[in-house]
């Protein structure tokens, strides 16, 4: 059966696709402007009030809600399965759509009320909700491959940051946490970024890569050894920012992860090359051409977290590395 019929056959109904991309579309929009108001503000440390409030907007507001709309319409296709729980994922796009503002509001503002623990736990109980539509609706499939395993890892991931999140907003109404919070918040960024982010990326890229380009046959043990290192990555790197480092002062563990993390990314250019010289359409045209130019650029962002993580730099050099780094690992 085609890919367009699997797409008919199986897709959740478009008005809860679109819903997911419109108010992407709009988010963005909001969040831009928000940013240009607020860019006067910015200067200085970056762990501003204004910054993570900013940082959680372009999330709930853009990312998520795209991302969201695109598992959606592609997990069928991929896997051949119809989605599980539509009315799950309506109610907690619902939940998304009222809890991200009200994070983003008290964040900006500072405001460390029971307000921010309640859309925070709106926030929480959507991606929750949706990671178990996905797993429901992957758990169909009759063989679950590479990208789906990518796939589940990048839902586990999500979970657990959204999980860290809320107990960070706990901890800002009341703190309890017995060290300086910024540990915890690194371990809830990276969940994030590397274990969501990028898990899914690399699956799905995998899968369109052969799609698109007719590049079928490649062998995947580069793709699989580079998902093992980075899961073992990213929990060796979370078990370090949220305990060791901060409670015992254990370094190397953390440092491990990063490794692996590094491997990872590594592995993953190289599973992308394979698959690339299987392909039977030869001409890259200007999308292969940016997602190839993506690559690189992961990489040079791995080269900085690297560099910021294993070695000792002043507080200048460390501030303009993990601006970098933010910069090149979203945009590039």
């Amino acid at each position: 059966m085609s890919n367009t019929g699997l797409a008919t056959q199986f897709a959740p109904p478009f008005k809860l696709v679109n819903a997911h991309f419109l108010f992407g579309i709009l988010g963005f929009v909001v969040a831009a402007l928000f940013l240009n108001y607020f860019s006067p503000e910015l200067s200085g440390h970056y762990l501003t009030p204004k910054f993570i409030g900013l940082t959680h907007a372009f999330v709930f507001f853009w990312f998520l809600p795209v991302v969201f709309g695109a598992l959606l319409q592609m997990l069928p296709v991929l896997f051949e399965v119809p989605v599980r729980g539509v009315k799950t994922a309506g109610f907690a796009f619902a939940l998304l759509a009222i809890g991200g503002p009200g994070v983003y509001s008290h964040l900006v503002n500072m405001n460390t009320s029971v307000g921010l623990i309640a859309t925070s736990s709106f926030v929480t109980l959507a991606i929750l909700l949706y990671c178990s539509v996905f797993f429901r609706t992957l758990l169909q499939a009759k063989k679950i491959d590479l990208t789906g395993w990518h796939v589940i890892a990048a839902l586990c991931c999500l979970a657990f940051a959204a999980l860290a999140g809320l107990v960070l907003a706990f901890h800002l109404h009341k703190p309890f946490l017995p060290y300086a919070h910024t540990f915890f918040l690194r371990g809830h960024a990276h969940l994030a970024a590397f274990g969501f982010f990028a898990f899914l990326v690399m699956g799905v890229a995998y899968k369109l890569t052969e799609m698109f380009l007719l590049a079928y046959g490649a062998p995947k043990t580069a793709g699989k050894i580079s998902l093992s290192c980075g899961t073992t990555g990213v929990t060796l790197l979370s078990i370090g920012f949220f305990w060791l480092e901060p409670m015992k002062g254990i370094s190397w563990v953390g440092d491990l992860g990063t490794i692996l993390i590094g491997l990872s990314v590594i592995l993953f250019a190289v599973q992308m090359r394979v698959i690339l010289s299987k392909r039977m359409k030869r001409k890259l045209d200007a999308p292969w051409q940016h997602t190839i130019a993506a690559v690189v650029w992961l990489l040079v962002a791995f080269a900085l977290a690297a560099t910021m993580r294993l070695g000792g730099h002043s507080p200048d050099v460390e501030h303009g590395l993990g601006i970098a780094y933010g910069f090149i690992g979203l945009l590039g």
